[in-house]
Order: structure tokens, then C-alpha cells, then sequence
């Protein structure tokens, strides 16, 4: 029989955690009279098990059901189970990881083309509505995407319309789509590569993207490309709750056909 403290010693695991266990029912040591815990090798084993099971991701009510109840053929079943769920963790994973590197590039983009617009073919991606999105990776995915996206309309004075595109959907790149071996709804909106014009800008409010918008314009028309009046913004916050409080705009408009 092992005391706490030399159980503890020998697992190399603090007495909180222990009592956590035995609290959830993963741990059921024996109880001495002078209220001491003792452990047996039973308990050592189980807690060895349990140490196990934690690492591989697997949940209280899941060790419980493991360590106590689960034949051979349940416990086939059950691990199969956790190891679609650490599938989809790698996947999500990797999917953060081209989140994060497309979030890089679209800063290094503000860094080298501020007020400078270029012409550029952008990447074909798939939309999908928030109601269409049932798989477990993407619905995660589209948790964590910010609501930074809004469709910018100018009318005739060149005056601005603003209208957020807050929880319509994912927008996942094609290259994105065949990497991850994603499947997306037949009926989903594909949107094929297309040359737009790109640019960034920097704003303390939406009234400075006026001006912006129209020197845009300018430059373009003067190279002989005219740019629809539709576009869409992506904002990125700096100094938030400060005097110093600006929006690094990244613009892409669309062109129109030049007879």
C-alpha cells in the first residue's frame, strides 16, 4: 500500500490532481481509520491508465467507462471514436495554421502597398452559408473568423454605402479545399479565380475611405482600368482604446469590361 505523498512522488503528480480523480471516480483508493489515504496496486495500475488516457485526449467520463466497464469490443468502438476526434484536431490545426500564414500575408500586403493599388488574379474560393456548414472542422472554423468583412457600395456622387457581412458564411480558398480533403455542399456559390484590383489603405473612420477609394479610382483610370462600384473591405484594428485608434483597410474591387 502506497500513501498519498509517495504515490504522489512516484507518478510525479501534486495532490490536487489526485484528489481531482478521485472526486470524478477514476481514483477509489481505501480509506484508513485515521482518514489517510492508502493505495494498492489496483489504484496504481488504474492511476497509470489514467495518466494515459488523459495524453491521448480522452475524456473523465470516457476513462471512467474504460478503465471499469468497457469488453474489448466497447473499447474498440470508444477509441475509435477519440480518434476521429483527433483527426479533426489535426485538421483544425493545420487549418489555423493557413488562417494564420493568410493573416501574415495580408499584413505584410498593408505593409508593402499602402495606397498603392496593383492588379492582381486572386485565388478561386468557395462560400458557403452558416446554415449550409456541417462539418465539425469548418463549423469550428468559422467560429474563430472575425467579423471584418463588409461590401462597400459608391453612387453617383462617389458617395459610400457600408454593409457588414457579419455571420453570412465561410469563405474557404480552393487550394484550402483539396489540401484538407474538405467536402463542401454541391449547392454552394464556387467563385473561379479572377484579376481584381487590390489595395490597402489606413483610416481613423469610415468617412477618410472616400477620399481613399477616389485616388484609387484615379490611378486606375489613368492606366485604363475602371473598377466597379461595388468592392468589398477587410478591416484590421490597431491601438484599439486609444487616441491613436486606426482600421488597416485591405480593398479588393472588381473590374469593369472595357469595350
Amino acid at each position: 500500500m502506497l500513501k498519498t505523498g509517495e504515490l504522489s512522488k512516484k507518478f510525479e503528480i501534486d495532490r490536487t490532481s489526485l484528489n481531482y480523480y478521485i472526486r470524478m471516480g477514476l481514483l477509489d483508493p481505501k480509506i484508513l481509520d485515521n482518514q489517510y489515504r492508502a493505495y494498492s496496486f489496483k489504484d496504481v495500475m488504474a492511476l497509470s491508465h489514467i495518466r494515459y488516457y488523459l495524453g491521448l485526449g480522452f475524456k473523465s467520463e470516457d476513462i471512467k467507462y474504460l478503465t471499469r466497464e468497457a469488453n474489448h469490443d466497447e473499447k474498440l468502438e470508444c477509441c475509435d471514436r477519440q480518434l476521429q476526434h483527433l483527426k479533426d484536431e489535426i485538421k483544425l490545426l493545420q487549418m489555423k495554421k493557413v488562417f494564420l500564414e493568410h493573416f501574415m500575408n495580408t499584413v505584410r500586403f498593408h505593409q508593402m502597398y499602402l495606397n498603392k493599388p496593383i492588379l492582381i488574379e486572386t485565388e478561386g474560393y468557395y462560400f458557403i452559408p452558416q446554415n449550409k456548414i456541417e462539418d465539425a472542422v469548418l463549423k469550428e472554423v468559422y467560429k474563430m473568423i472575425p467579423s471584418n468583412e463588409f461590401e462597400i457600395n459608391i453612387d453617383e456622387q462617389g458617395n459610400l454605402s457600408i454593409q457588414s457581412k457579419f455571420n453570412l458564411g465561410l469563405a474557404l480558398k480552393e487550394e484550402w479545399v483539396k489540401d484538407f480533403g474538405l467536402i463542401v455542399p454541391n449547392d454552394i456559390l464556387y467563385y473561379p479565380p479572377k484579376k481584381k484590383c487590390l489595395c490597402s489603405y489606413q483610416i481613423q473612420r469610415f468617412e477618410d475611405l472616400q477620399e481613399a477609394v477616389k485616388q484609387t479610382n484615379h490611378i486606375m483610370n489613368e492606366k485604363g482600368v475602371l473598377l466597379k462600384e461595388e468592392f468589398t473591405v477587410y478591416l484590421l484594428l490597431n491601438n484599439y482604446s486609444t487616441d491613436e485608434l486606426k482600421y488597416d483597410v485591405f480593398a479588393q474591387f472588381e473590374l469593369k469590361d472595357v469595350d
